[in-house]
């Protein structure tokens, strides 16, 4: 979770970007992101 004043600033695609290519490294084929309703 990213404190409010500082969402929106990328730190979420940087992160997603950062797991993508470790996951290309390792010659993963799927990546899969979870999240819930009551995320807040």
């Amino acid at each position: 979770m990213v404190d409010e004043p500082r969402r929106g600033e990328g730190f979420g695609r940087e992160l997603l970007d950062w797991l993508d290519a470790r996951a290309r490294d390792h010659d993963c084929e799927n990546l899969a992101l979870a999240c819930w309703a009551e995320n807040d």
